[in-house]
């Protein structure tokens, strides 16, 4: 056999087993819900040694029972590699990628002056510019590149030290006026919700765990009239459900960052909300260079956890989900709601779609351990 057909070979019984490792009887990958929980003790530290029993689940309050549980860390490799020998476990830290996204759309005038000097000088003082990305939403609600995701340029590693230019040069061409069009606040939901959607779907191709980092002073939402509404804007509110379940899939937590200087209840718990929504947290007036760390933290040591909350479980509203850890001095982050959307295609179709998925996926998950070995094919001159 080839080796291009032994790759293939090898790529589709990795996809069937990435496919079988929830083993819920019944269970598909679009039936189960996924959470990524990060851990931390008293001093700040992760959490590195969790085990599957440690953990309590409910669903609407109801409890759950973990059907997949895995430790997401760096590891060594178990031997050393051998000629033509390849690994993507090599014992480095896992991969993580950050969007920055500076919203000038909805952050407040008096403060856009002095969250832009803030991030700028933040930024130039990192190390490093790895996997991190740079994106403004102008006042038109438009995406506006400073390091874009995809580019020649998102392999340098440097770009942080002249970030300060690049943004005061993005900055002056967006000081104007906003437009009389963005007075229509069901506008600004739309291109808001666009733009974070956008860069979740370009986070998706991207190894390891995403975050948005979103600079703003506020979550924009519109009641939806025709639903009656007893509870708060995540339940009541227009286009959120696409939001989530779009953030979902991509596996993308969002990070809000405020540096109002006149902060409210509503919109702390408001941006609380968005972050709990997708397993992000929500930070007030720090560096994002500390916010970065956090992230990164976060990143580093992490359980990825499935569980199956049953076929009747898919009926189109908002679900509250809860971890909790008896072991005491530990915090516990991880998503808090999600929306229960129903997948109605055929089973055979489901999986057929979870393993085209893993076919055009750009990268591998680099928590499973892979060697390969080229070696010369004994037909072959």
């Amino acid at each position: 056999m080839a080796i291009a057909e032994r790759l293939i070979c090898s790529l589709a019984l990795a996809a069937s087993v990435l496919l079988a490792q929830a083993p819920a009887p019944n269970a598909s990958p679009s039936s189960l819900v996924r959470l990524s929980v990060a851990a931390v003790d008293a001093s700040g530290e992760p959490v590195t040694d969790l085990k599957i029993d440690d953990l309590q689940i409910s669903d609407q309050g109801k409890p759950q029972r973990v059907v997949f549980f895995r430790a997401n860390m760096s590891a060594p490799q178990t031997a050393a590699l051998g000629p033509h020998e390849y690994s993507n476990r090599s014992g480095q830290a896992l991969p993580h990628s950050t969007v920055i996204l500076f919203d000038l759309l909805n952050e407040n005038q008096p403060d856009r002056l002095d969250a832009w000097h803030k991030l700028g000088r933040s930024l130039q003082q990192l190390e490093s510019g790895d996997s991190l990305y740079l994106y403004l939403l102008t006042l038109e609600g438009g995406l506006s590149p400073i390091h874009p995701i995809g580019s020649k340029s998102g392999d340098d590693q440097t770009w942080t030290q002249q970030v300060e230019k690049s943004l005061d040069k993005a900055m002056k061409a967006a000081s104007h006026a906003r437009p009389q069009e963005m007075s229509d606040m069901e506008l600004v939901v739309k291109k808001t919700y666009v733009a974070l959607e956008t860069l979740a779907n370009q986070l998706a191709a991207l190894p390891g765990r995403r975050d948005i980092i979103w600079i703003t002073s506020g979550m924009p939402n519109v009641w939806n009239p025709k639903t009656p509404c007893n509870g708060d804007w995540v339940d009541c509110a227009l286009y959120v459900p696409h939001l989530s379940v779009t953030l979902d899939q991509d596996n993308v937590a969002v990070n809000p960052v405020s540096y109002t200087s006149s902060p409210s209840p509503d919109m702390t718990r408001d941006l609380e909300q968005i972050a709990g929504l997708t397993g992000g947290w929500m930070y007030s007036g720090e560096e994002i260079r500390s916010v970065l760390k956090q992230v990164a933290r976060d990143a580093a040591v992490s359980y990825s956890i499935y569980y199956d909350p049953g076929a009747d479980n898919w009926d189109s509203k908002f679900h509250k989900v809860r971890v909790t850890l008896e072991r005491k001095g530990v915090k516990i982050r991880a998503k808090q709601r999600y929306y229960a959307f129903p997948d109605r295609r055929p089973e055979p179709a489901k999986q057929q779609a979870a393993l085209v998925a893993v076919y055009q996926r750009a990268s591998d998950d680099p928590a499973i351990g892979l060697r390969a070995a080229i070696v010369a094919d004994a037909g072959k001159t």
